[in-house]
């Protein structure tokens, strides 16, 4: 009797799925294909690996200086693969409202010269997990974020400095910087390309030395 009463209530099922214009095979076709999605997606990121780890667009400024008498040849260019440079370079933290917006990293003129501004939220893949460069900031061992820099763009990282961003400004303006970014910042692309400009402008101007 309970066998019979399964089988009512099994077709009942499927009449109502029928009405309702339900399809058994368009839905195992939309989990496969949602799972096919899944793959790629996660195929792809494996695929991406610590080569094409920053996420975020990462503006890049090559300072590319001969003598003392040549003209700076800067190019400007906007890429998601980390570049890697030679030597050492320093990193600056700038900070604002206790947040980290953007990070600079500047290599000296002799070892090529480089000026890479990244916003805060820039993912880097750790050992553990991908965090982004203002999570590695908060760190209280602080270690993370230098080694995380130095893998994706092979550069050492010799000192690291956080720089109050009201501070950094007013040394842009007093150094006659005009391409300057708003007072209060935020983490994009945009602004650190703005930053970057104005961290070159500044240099460039004997402001403020990379050693």
């Amino acid at each position: 009797m309970s066998g019979k009463k399964t089988e009512h209530s099994n077709s009942q099922t499927t009449r109502r799925r029928a009405a309702l214009g339900y399809d058994a095979r368009s839905e195992r076709r939309t989990v496969r294909g949602a799972a096919r999605r899944r793959k790629a997606r996660t195929k792809l990121w494996l695929v991406a690996g610590p080569a094409v780890a920053l996420i975020a667009v990462v503006v890049v400024l090559l300072v590319l200086l001969g003598g003392p008498s040549e003209e700076s040849a800067v190019v400007v260019t906007s890429t998601t693969v980390p570049l890697a440079p030679t030597g050492g370079a320093d990193l600056l933290v700038i900070e604002e409202g206790g947040s980290t917006p953007v990070f600079v990293v500047v290599q000296p003129r002799d070892d090529g010269g480089l000026v890479l501004a990244l916003p805060g939220i820039t993912l880097l893949k750790t050992s553990e997990a991908f965090r982004t460069l203002s999570e590695m900031a908060a760190d209280e061992e602080g270690a993370l974020l230098e080694q995380a820099l130095e893998q994706e763009l092979g550069v050492d990282i010799d000192a690291k400095a956080t720089v109050p961003w009201p501070g950094l400004r007013a040394a842009m303006v007093s150094n006659g910087v005009t391409d300057l970014p708003a007072a209060s910042l935020v983490s994009s692309d945009s602004v650190a390309g703005q930053v970057a400009r104005a961290m070159l402008a500044l240099l460039e101007a004997g402001g403020t030395e990379s050693r």
